[in-house]
Parts: structure tokens; sequence; C-alpha cells
């Protein structure tokens, strides 16, 4: 068994987050014995996902990371995201680490990114578009390694004719989800006269925001704050919606399309490569005209029903345990020859 140390922030809900937490569950049947290391306090009041049975350890300071890898006997270290990917700038051991989305407003913090991804022995993407968008800075183009999901957790949602048409969101409640634009979207259906009700889960810096609005329009509008027991709240959805400006690979948009429901999503970041799929309608960012007509074309049961199925047979394709044999694989050849994925120093110069 490979021993391997997953960093990431914190077990605030979260697609990274969910993802660590599917893979440690399924390394053991690839050979991977993890443990989830956390290195930042949750905010108060923010909901864990539940990693019950995982073993779990949090460090206070980047300092400490090299003493409990060692008393873990750790054989490598696994960061996901690029500040975590700072914190592993004292470890000796090999290294892997994983972009799980773009740098948004984190470009002020490009040199210390810069000279942790040149350090990695392995650089993965969770898309081919964060590849290529994190390659100049990398100094070299991360792999790409699909995010998946845990297919079993969720079975097919029945597609019903209601009379108040369910339209979901889950996320962060942060500007970059854009829940603003599907609000504003429900607001001209609602004005029309079409029954349409807007459920958005998650917790973050917009729910005060996003609550008062939501008090204009209590019949049309429910926030239904964080949640982990996600295959339960899909059921009660009729389609779903993800109108980011940016995004890497979304793992709530894959357990959508695995649970069987047709989709709504921007046409950014990985989105399009993943959403090839007739289930999934791609529209352009920052436009609630286009998520208004979206939802109007997609209200048809029977078009609803056929969008779901193809959905669910795309996502068979990003199974957890076709990522966790790929990593496992990536693991052992970086344990094999630590230098055999061009390590670049700080002045981009081969190691």
């Amino acid at each position: 068994m490979i021993r391997v140390a997953h960093l990431l922030p914190t077990l605030e809900v979260g697609g990274r987050e969910r993802t660590v937490i599917d893979l440690a569950r399924a390394g053991p049947a690839s050979g991977v014995e993890p443990v989830i290391v956390t290195h930042q306090t949750p905010l108060p009041g923010r909901h864990l996902l539940d990693a019950s049975g995982i073993a779990r350890a949090h460090i206070d300071a980047a300092g400490q990371l090299p003493a409990l890898l060692r008393a873990r006997r750790i054989d490598l270290l696994h960061v996901h995201g690029h500040v975590s990917a700072i914190q592993a700038g004292n470890v000796a051991l090999p290294t892997v680490a994983t972009l799980h989305v773009a740098l948004g407003t984190g470009w002020r913090w490009a040199w210390p990114i810069r000279r942790a991804l040149r350090r990695m022995d392995a650089l993965v993407a969770v898309s081919d578009d964060l590849a290529r968008r994190f390659g100049r800075l990398a100094g070299r183009r991360p792999l790409t390694i699909a995010t998946g999901v845990d297919l079993a957790r969720f079975p097919a949602v029945p597609i019903m004719d209601r009379e108040v048409l369910t339209i979901g969101m889950i996320g962060r409640l942060h500007p970059v989800k854009r829940q603003r634009d599907a609000i504003e979207a429900v607001d001209r259906l609602r004005r029309r006269g079409i029954a349409v009700r807007l459920v958005i889960a998650g917790d973050g810096p917009l729910e005060p925001e996003l609550r008062a609005r939501a008090a204009t329009m209590p019949d049309s509008v429910v926030l239904a704050g964080a949640v982990d027991d996600v295959p339960a709240l899909l059921v009660g959805f009729d389609i779903f919606l993800l109108c980011s400006a940016h995004e890497g690979m979304p793992v709530a948009l894959l357990e959508a399309m695995a649970a069987g429901l047709p989709c709504i999503a921007t046409a950014v970041g990985g989105i399009p490569a993943l959403a090839d799929s007739e289930g999934v309608t791609l529209i352009p960012a920052r436009r609630p005209a286009a998520i208004e007509r979206a939802i109007l074309d997609m209200a048809d049961q029977v078009k609803r029903a056929r969008a779901g199925a193809a959905n669910r047979r795309a996502a068979a394709g990003y199974a957890i345990d076709r990522q966790a044999r790929a990593y496992a694989r990536l693991y052992q050849q970086v344990l094999t020859n630590p230098r055999a994925h061009d390590r670049l120093d700080d002045e981009g110069e081969r190691t």
C-alpha cells in the first residue's frame, strides 16, 4: 500500500472537498492508504462534510507538516489547490499537486504559487482548460485527470410533471457562482406568470444579500443552506442549474448528471468538455436572459426525461474508481522516479 496524505485547507462543503473525500474512500481498492490533512480552521458556522471512516489530521502552521508526515509514515503528499501547494514548500517527500479551480483574484499571489508549483514532482489539472491556464505559471503543462464521482450514491431521479418547475443550484454563495443571475432569471419568469421555484443550496459570503433578495420573492426563491446529502436534495429538482463565471470541472454538475437530471450550465472552463451530452444546455455566462430561455426550453417533461437519460449515460465515464486508479498509477510513477515529470526551479530551469 502507498501511504498518501491529501492536503487541503478545510473540509467545508465544496466540490474539491467532496472529491478528496471520495478519492480517500476509493483509495484502498487501488492500493492507496489515505489520510486527509487540513491546514486552515473552518470559518465559524460553516458546515463540514462527513469524512467518517477516513484517517484525518490537522496542522496549525506549515512548519508542522513534515513532522506529521514522518509520524504517519507517509510515502507521498498530494496537495489540492494552489494555496495548499504553498504549504508544502518545506516537505522533502515526493509531492503531487492537483489544480481544481482557476486563480481568480489569486493572481496577487502569483509568485509564491509559481514557486510552489514548479517544485512539484507532478502537476494535475481536473480539466484541459485548467491545464492550459496554469501551464505558463507552472513551467509545464499539467496532466489532466478528470474529476470523478461515486456513481453508486446517485440513483436516477424520477422526471415528473409538477405544477411548479423546480430549478436547483448547489455551490458556494460566492460572486463567481453568479446566483444573482439565476434569481434574476426566475424573477423574469415569475413576472411572465410561469410557475417556477429556484432552490439554492450552499453557504458563503453572499448569503445575507441573497437571503434579502429571496425574501422579496418567497414563493419563488428558497435558500436551503449547506447540505452534504446531495443525492437526497437532487430528488426534489426538475432541472439543475450551474451559471458560474468560471469553473474547473464542477463536481456539482457531475453529480446532477449522474442522478439523471437535465442540466443548464455556462460554457466556461472545463464545462464544455464535460457537457458533451445532449442533456446539458450550454449558455453564456452573466446572462440572466439566457438562463430564462434555457429553462423555458427545458420545461417539457419528455425533453427533460430524454436529457436526463443522456446525462446519466455520460456521467458513467466519470466514475470515482477510474479517477482513483489514475492517481494510483501516477503515485507509483512519481515514487519510482520523482524527477520524471520535469520539475523546474524558480528560474524555469529543469532540475
